[in-house]
């Protein structure tokens, strides 16, 4: 007979991440023996915060008991509101600041806390190809400058990125994954960004907006022509939460002519109901040459059922609609498959 006793440590690991509450599991550590490890794998693995240096020194304290935890640790969410870096953050970071760490968060004052993240990375013999954030700091230079030094693999950024930083970019040399999250001026400063990134392989979108620019195709297929430079390395796109115009849409339909997989969970926002139709038309007919199955699109609140069916009838892909919680209107589209 199976009993919960009988399943393997990492099984049992798997179970403890569906409980979010630390002090939760610090109480199954003491269960038994048998869970006392899982259970412990799982507490280091979700956000720990540190807001001060009281919390810092129970943590290394912690750590310095058993330097193996820090391996466990995988976010560290940090609130340091001062010039000077405490010396107990030089002492944590050497033991929670490891290759298997994946998000640094918060905000950081002290620029010698990144410079202590460099130092540790250049003294490792191992790469940080995990990390793929750090705290926002008072100069988004010095947090750039460590990130390349910790030669990250995967990057996000935030609506708060500078575009007059965007030839930083190019300087990550073995970045193969780009997230990039909120909102942009306008739809062309994405290619400020992506035209430093020429290696990537993956590309997010995640909560993307920009604002209210509504060209023609003939103003975009010429603006594309004179300005953007295509990318052949990315594989796979994904929009989740994001804007999907027109010109988004075929903007990377001809930057990126060689993705392979597209997920696309957004929405689309043309105004009223001329410029919406035309706009969901040219919207479809750019994500049919982006190898997308299915795309979900909360359309424009202007667009009725009866209009939505009447667009649906006058194409060929198959869609379907239905009304969320919020009384969004939905639009599923499925797409014919190509052979790649």
């Amino acid at each position: 007979m199976t009993t919960i006793n009988s399943l393997p440590d990492e099984l049992l690991s798997c179970i403890f991440d569906y409980i979010a509450s630390i002090t939760q599991l610090t109480a199954c550590r003491l269960v038994c023996r048998k869970w006392n490890f899982p259970a412990e794998t799982a507490m280091f693995s979700k956000k720990i915060k540190i807001t001060s240096e009281e919390q810092a020194i129970v943590l290394y304290g912690c750590l310095f008991r058993d330097p193996s935890k820090g391996r466990l640790i995988k976010h560290l969410d940090f609130s340091i509101r001062v010039h000077e870096l405490p010396v107990i953050y030089y002492y944590l970071l050497d033991l929670a600041f490891t290759p298997y760490i994946e998000q640094l968060t918060g905000f950081v004052e002290a620029e010698d806390f990144f410079t202590a993240l460099g130092d540790i990375a250049n003294d490792s013999i191992e790469e940080f190809s995990k990390l793929r954030t750090l705290p926002k700091g008072p100069n988004q230079n010095i947090v750039l400058q460590a990130l390349i030094c910790l030669n990250v693999r995967s990057l996000t950024i935030g609506s708060d990125f500078l575009m007059s930083n965007a030839p930083m970019l190019g300087r990550f040399l073995s970045l193969t994954e780009l997230e990039i999250l909120g909102y942009k001026k306008n739809w062309q400063d994405l290619d400020t960004i992506l035209k430093c990134c020429p290696d990537i392989i993956i590309l997010k979108f995640v909560g993307l907006k920009h604002g209210p620019t509504v060209k023609s195709i003939a103003d975009v297929s010429t603006w594309l022509a004179a300005r953007v430079t295509k990318q052949m390395n990315l594989e796979k796109l994904e929009f989740k939460n994001s804007t999907v115009s027109a010109e988004v849409a075929e903007y990377i339909r001809y930057k990126y002519p060689n993705i392979r997989t597209t997920m696309c969970d957004g929405y689309n926002e043309a105004g009223y109901r001329y410029n919406t139709f035309y706009s969901l038309h040219r919207v479809l007919n750019a994500m049919r040459d982006l190898y997308i199955e299915q795309a979900t699109l909360i359309l424009s609140s202007e667009s009725t059922l009866m209009w939505s069916l009447e667009f649906a009838q006058s194409r060929k892909e198959y869609i379907r609609f239905q009304i969320d919680k919020n009384e969004n209107l939905i639009m599923k589209v499925k797409f014919e498959q190509k052979k790649l």
